[in-house]
């Protein structure tokens, strides 16, 4: 008994949280600049070889999944449980003026804690790159639609807005219609989809000088002689960035040459124009929206967190009003 009263006063104690939340802190600010989730190789490249192998072993590369912080944080959720149901629980049986405040925010704090630890372990995440009329399914059974991609800029040519309209199916049948933007998700459920980035899917038609052609992408590259050729992509002028395929007349292949490790130059080439021995014989630009879809099952449970610690606060702050009045 005297064992278990030992054990149950250690885990309420307040000298107990005070050091918990001093070295969760203090380890979370370092693993904030300690990068997360990397290859072991990129320790070794970036810090000097015993800081390095001491963050891998000690798992400080994983640090938000690893037992330096799941334990500690484990043991607080414990320490802050076993004090808030003590206090209530005590306060009940007393004749004392009911103050639930307190309990309302360590209730709200255990909330956020059980949501932040199902966002660790259970959040899911997928970007995906489509064109105007490619799809993609959801789960749920939900089928989403591109419409059509929007790329917005200023007038010197800094992006602006990224707007990607989008049709959601399920069944066969339109059930949604939406404009995805910055800022600005789409929900499906717990599911949210954001627009994420963009990409121009570039492609030209080379022609040899005996008539053969080639499909070349961005990176890709040819010789001629001693020369090699890289393809970089497709210059599209600003004024026509709107459209998911373009067809300008104005567009023009980037190109740069190379003769071993020296860049001799870099060539922008228009339809039917010759890059070497190369005629650009046809070129494609298109423009992808870039979406990342985001399920994460810890946003509820840290909605309602917020709103209890919202309401702890004002209820205590409430109480303490009226004893100033008397």
């Amino acid at each position: 008994m005297n064992l278990l009263k030992k054990v149950y006063g250690f885990l309420r104690s307040v000298k107990l949280a005070l050091v918990l939340i001093a070295y969760i802190v203090i380890t979370v600010a370092v693993a904030t600049i300690v990068p997360q989730g990397r290859e072991i190789s990129f320790y070794d490249k970036t810090y000097p070889q015993f800081l390095s192998r001491f963050i891998v072993t000690i798992g400080f590369n994983t640090y938000f999944k690893s037992v330096l912080f799941l334990v500690p944080v484990s043991l607080f959720f414990i320490n802050l449980s076993v004090c808030t149901f003590h206090r209530l629980f005590t306060r009940l049986k007393r004749n004392v003026k009911k103050r639930f405040g307190p309990d309302i925010i360590h209730i709200g704090l255990l909330l956020l804690m059980i949501g932040g630890l199902l966002t660790l372990m259970g959040r899911r995440e997928s970007v995906f790159y489509l064109a105007k009329g490619n799809s993609v399914n959801l789960p749920g059974g939900y089928e989403l639609i591109l419409k059509s991609f929007k790329y917005l800029t200023y007038k010197d040519d800094r992006p602006r807005d990224w707007l990607s309209s989008v049709d959601i199916k399920k069944g066969g049948k339109t059930v949604r219609s939406f404009t995805i933007e910055v800022n600005r998700p789409l929900k499906i459920g717990a599911l949210r989809i954001y627009q994420y980035t963009y990409s121009n899917n570039s492609q030209v038609l080379l022609t040899d000088t005996k008539g053969n052609t080639g499909l070349i992408h961005p990176g890709y590259y040819v010789r001629n002689g001693d020369e090699i050729i890289v393809f970089k992509g497709v210059d599209v002028p600003a004024d026509n960035k709107l459209n998911s395929q373009t067809t300008s007349k104005t567009e023009k292949a980037v190109f740069e040459k190379w003769i071993g490790k020296r860049r001799i130059g870099v060539y922008k080439i228009p339809s039917g124009g010759l890059i070497g021995s190369f005629r650009v014989t046809r070129m494609q630009s298109k423009m992808l929206t870039g979406l990342k879809a985001v399920d994460d099952p810890g946003v509820v449970p840290v909605i309602i967190a917020f709103i209890l610690i919202g309401l702890g606060l004002a209820l205590t702050f409430t109480q303490k009003l009226g004893d100033n009045k008397l």
